[in-house]
């Protein structure tokens, strides 16, 4: 098991030896170290939700390069679901994964997952006043969360008790679909990555129900663009910084 300070630096290096032997994968899902504005590019909208050039781990990438290390006979899968049948090759399906991650420049060891959402995917309660996620990109962000936490557990990079501990998610939605007020950050979860700042006013939810997949995590918080490069950006280190 690695230390969390050793997390991105293995990440980097696994995407290299993958795209070493299979370098066209590069023109599909970038380099392993991209900007915000590559991993929060919409090809339907043609264009990015974060104009940003600040680097973060392309985990897309590393889910491709997950599933190519796992698709070989001799190499099962965490749960044995990839196994050789007769000796044969199967592959497996590229696990869903966030878009990008971070590590947090103020807060020992901790990390965070950001998943960049361009659509309209906001909904709205009048009568309670609580934002949540519409329910089929509350369930593809759910897979997102579960699959991203299962690739690093499998590859024994972390344990389930380093993720719960000093591993945090963020989900970026555009700012019209959420009424901006002053110094409110909509949020879900009881510990902020900037202890000092305080959370109020309104709550935003990934479901109306209950999430299986953020007990997982020590955090998820879902939030506007403004929000996320106002507040949060500043606190994480470029990772251009982190694998050096």
């Amino acid at each position: 098991m690695l230390t969390p300070d050793e997390c991105l630096s293995f990440l980097k290096m696994q995407m290299d030896r993958f795209l070493e032997t299979d370098p066209d994968k590069q023109d599909e899902f970038g380099d392993p170290v991209e900007t915000i504005a590559r991993l929060s590019f919409d090809v339907s909208r043609g264009e990015s939700l974060v104009e940003k050039d600040v680097r973060q781990i392309n985990f897309d990438l590393y889910a491709e390069t997950f599933r190519e290390n796992h698709t070989v006979s001799s190499s099962p899968s965490c749960d044995g679901q990839n196994e050789s049948v007769d000796g044969e090759q199967h592959e497996i399906l590229r696990p869903s994964s966030c878009d990008g991650l971070s590590k947090s420049n103020i807060s020992d060891n901790f990390f965070c997952f950001v998943e960049y959402k361009n659509g309209n995917i906001v909904a709205y309660d009048q009568k309670t006043g609580v934002y949540t996620i519409k329910q089929k990109p509350a369930q593809e962000i759910e897979r997102k969360l579960n699959d991203s936490a299962y690739m690093l557990e499998c590859d024994g990079v972390i344990s389930a008790e380093v993720l719960g501990r000093h591993f945090g998610v963020i989900v970026v939605v555009r700012d019209e679909r959420v009424q901006r007020q002053k110094d409110c950050m909509v949020s879900v979860g009881p510990n902020p990555l900037l202890m000092h700042i305080q959370d109020s006013v309104r709550e935003f939810k990934l479901h109306k129900g209950i999430s299986a997949s953020e007990p997982r995590y020590s955090w998820v918080k879902i939030m506007t663009v403004s929000q996320f490069t106002e507040v949060y950006l500043p606190f994480l280190e470029d990772a251009r910084k982190s694998v050096n």
